[in-house]
């Protein structure tokens, strides 16, 4: 089986985890199956080596959802002419080709949540690339039981089409190198909270700054991320501020290390279609409250604490018990390190494999 697979991506964040991460699955099992892999690379791409790995690569030149990027992934097909071909994106090839489509949408956050992409013609735009796909596509994989209602209840035509195919984050987790941030140097000698510093609405950032400024305590909170500090001073006044942080940029090893040492991670999203990173933190140890939303139940079952997205009041609540409680967080980071062992790419790639197989059958 020749399996040709859009990893155009796979610099991005989300979307590039899931790509290298299947791609690391999918190589295992091309030890023991019959299956040959290509994949549609980026230029000057770091992550797959034709020397290092039994895969081919085409390096395409164009932006992935740009027309260029869709005609170019149309082309490729038509000359490697594989079994089947995997855009890992909304990224379907135009004009259509005769090989077996599946295309992995990850989730539909600017349809369900409005105020993430603002401008009203871009949603139109992502709204008609997701259509396209739907159409298009013979298998549609998403990540969640979440995101396929989702998929389903926008596209009532995708719905004989999906198969839901947990992520993983087992690559991310099994290094075992870590870093310490240089910036954790410069910061007072206190236990810190942990949690992703992205300012979008839908991660939902302003319920925990609210939640963490009933605290009272020396504790930190660190944001991941390169946010910006008027971001805190607006949302922000009183002492709580002087113990909120935005990292800026970190590295993978100093990532896991924020993971390993965090008195907790705090995970407060309305909405996600997986939501790799409680699950990372998990992997880590780390205890794990989680807003109570989209697939973040489903993704971590008995593995986090759980607070409604809305209620700032219950999350502090949390976040006091973590601070005086060393039983809960005991029990909390144990339930996450077994929820963690659930979920691998080899998993991801063989239920993924079982779909191809299904497609050309």
């Amino acid at each position: 089986m020749h399996i040709l697979l859009d990893a155009r991506m796979a610099d991005w964040t989300g979307i590039g985890r899931y790509t290298r991460g299947l791609v690391s699955g999918l190589l295992q099992l091309a030890e023991v199956e019959d299956l040959q892999l290509t994949l549609v690379v980026a230029p000057h791409q770091r992550h797959f080596s034709e020397r290092r790995s039994p895969l081919q690569l085409v390096t395409a030149g164009k932006p992935p959802l740009s027309l260029g990027g869709l005609r170019e992934i149309a082309r490729t097909a038509r000359d490697v002419s594989p079994d089947v071909l995997h855009c890992t994106h909304i990224s379907t090839p135009r004009p259509a080709t005769p090989v077996p489509l599946v295309t992995t949408i990850h989730d539909l956050t600017p349809l369900v949540i409005e105020d993430s992409m603002p401008s009203a013609a871009r949603r139109r735009v992502y709204r008609s690339l997701n259509a396209r796909a739907v159409k298009r596509s013979a298998a549609l994989i998403v990540p969640s039981q979440a995101t396929a209602g989702d998929v389903a209840t926008y596209f009532p035509p995708s719905a004989e089409k999906l198969h839901v195919i947990p992520e993983a984050a087992d690559d991310f987790i099994s290094a075992a190198k870590q870093l310490m941030p240089e910036f954790i140097e410069k910061l007072p000698p206190a236990p810190f909270f942990l949690s992703m510093g992205n300012t979008k609405p839908h991660k939902n950032l302003p319920v925990l700054l609210e939640a963490f400024s009933r605290l009272d305590s020396d504790a930190q909170l660190l944001l991941v991320g390169a946010g910006e500090s008027a971001y805190l001073d607006a949302h922000l006044t009183g002492p709580a501020r002087e113990r909120i942080f935005f990292t800026g940029r970190v590295s993978d090893d100093e990532l896991r290390w924020l993971y390993a040492h965090a008195l907790a991670f705090v995970f407060p999203s309305r909405y996600e279609g997986f939501g790799l990173p409680p699950l990372e933190a998990a992997g880590f140890g780390a205890p794990v409250l989680a807003a109570d939303a989209s697939s973040l139940p489903e993704v971590m079952g008995d593995g986090a604490l759980y607070f409604d997205a809305s209620d700032a009041a219950g999350l502090a609540q949390h976040l006091t018990c973590c601070l005086h409680e060393p039983e809960l967080l005991e029990a909390l980071s144990a339930a996450a390190t077994e929820r963690a062992h659930h979920f691998s790419w080899l998993d991801t790639a063989r239920a993924t494999l079982a779909v191809y197989r299904r497609l050309m059958d």
